[in-house]
């Protein structure tokens, strides 16, 4: 038997983005360049590329790429996002740093194949370095270690404090060079400075994944007692350490944010360890994706009870969803599928399933977004098959499935009978015949 209890299906009750409180410092000052905006932000005629996150005096950034240059949005409550002038940054991917009152930008110059800086007194207006580029491929990179003739090496750079070192370091995507027909491996890179205006690369890469490209989007930070390195081969991964300098250990669900939750980096508040990505948009047949797309929601990065990196929505977006999507009707939304015995009352949805068995039950007029929080209860080998906005004939569907059995769940959109998405699936200890909470957006 599986049984759904307490189902609640909520929507946002913003139709339009809440006005951010206006405060006297130069965010609330500067004026905008587009309409406050809200989930899933996508800039009108462009993608929304990777984020830059940042975090200062209660506004979070995120600065992110449109094209070859960032952009700029900030908020208070991770919900509603104030669009700011583009801060004239003709750059990839980097990190934002502050030291004595200066804002610190690092990022990947296209033009001279290296790591350029740009600063900035208030976060909105930057001035490029006249040291430009601070580190240079051609000039900086032992080209005995790394591979130096790839578009993708020596880019995005993330700069940090190493306080067991009293050094500034910057971790960079770069590639080991490899001599023969293989080759080479994708490595995070890392150089060292004083005062962040001279660096010095060393020779030993931070971290080596000889299965993938270069190691993009890196960003580490202290975590749970040690060190956490986020970077990005194909999705956006977790290592973790006991100090920068490694070694780096691989966790369980090393990727708990899923295979399109792409480019991800993080800030942090002060208590929460923020984590922000762009959506890849797919193409129409699904044989391709995009390199930028929409606005992840943002989520908690933290670890679980087993020391594994687990995330979460934030609640100030959970808070946000207050209006019943369900218009009332709670579980009677669901209605049974290919004769699958379902019980559907306001306050729960039974389906009777044993071990072995597949139950599955449908909500054919789903809106378009809505936040779903439910207990649910799955007798051991059981599994669970939810479709959410499907057409007449059910061949274009979003499909949710929990696999008590092999502990996975899974989400797709299924579009006719020969063509499905890519399936965004991820190992979960699943209780047998116990309650456990499902969170679905």
């Amino acid at each position: 038997m599986i049984v759904v209890l307490g189902l609640g299906a909520c929507t946002s009750c913003l139709l339009a983005a809440e006005p951010n409180a206006v405060a006297d410092n130069p965010i609330d000052r500067s004026p905008s360049s587009g309409p406050d905006v809200t989930f899933h932000f996508q800039p009108e005629e462009h993608l929304f590329g990777d984020p830059i996150p940042f975090y200062n005096e209660g506004i979070h950034h995120v600065f992110y790429l449109r094209g070859w240059g960032w952009q700029h949005l900030a908020s208070r409550d991770l919900v509603t996002w104030k669009q700011l002038p583009a801060t004239g940054i003709t750059g990839a991917t980097g990190s934002i740093v502050k030291k004595d009152g200066l804002f610190y930008a690092f990022y990947s110059d296209r033009n001279r194949h290296g790591v350029s800086l740009a600063t900035s007194r208030d976060l909105v207006k930057w001035t490029d370095s006249e040291l430009n580029p601070l580190l240079r491929l051609d000039r900086d990179v032992p080209d005995d270690v790394f591979d130096t003739n790839r578009s993708k090496v020596w880019r995005d750079p993330h700069v940090f404090w190493n306080p067991e070192e009293k050094m500034w370091w910057t971790a960079v995507a770069a590639m080991e060079r490899a001599d023969g027909d293989y080759g080479p491996a994708g490595a995070v890179a890392y150089a060292t400075s004083a005062d962040l205006m001279h660096w010095s690369v060393e020779r030993k890469p931070m971290l080596l994944d000889r299965d993938s490209n270069a190691g993009e989007c890196p960003d580490v930070f202290p975590f749970g007692g040690g060190w956490a390195m986020i970077y990005y081969p194909d999705a956006s991964r977790i290592r973790l350490a006991d100090s920068p300098r490694g070694p780096w250990r691989r966790p369980k669900n090393d990727a708990p944010s899923d295979l399109y939750f792409n480019a991800g980096k993080t800030d942090f508040d002060g208590k929460r360890r923020i984590w922000f990505a762009y959506l890849a948009r797919l193409s129409k047949d699904y044989d391709s994706h995009q390199p930028q797309g929409v606005m992840a929601l943002p989520r908690e990065l933290y670890l679980d009870a087993s020391g594994n990196p687990a995330v979460r929505l934030v609640p100030e977006i959970v808070a946000a969803c207050s209006k019943d999507a369900t218009g009332g009707s709670g579980g009677k939304v669901f209605a049974p599928l290919l004769k699958s015995p379902v019980r559907a009352t306001a306050d729960s949805v039974v389906m009777e399933a044993g071990p072995g068995d597949h139950a599955l039950a449908i909500w054919k007029y789903a809106p378009e977004d809505f936040f779903l929080s439910t207990d649910v209860t799955m007798a051991e080998g059981c599994q669970l098959t939810l479709y959410f906005r499907s057409n007449a004939k059910v061949d274009d569907s979003y499909i949710l499935r929990i696999d008590a059995l092999n502990s996975e769940v899974s989400f797709r959109h299924w579009k006719g009978w020969n063509r499905m998405s890519p399936m965004n699936a991820r190992a979960l200890e699943i209780p047998k015949n116990q309650s456990f909470k499902l969170h679905g957006w």
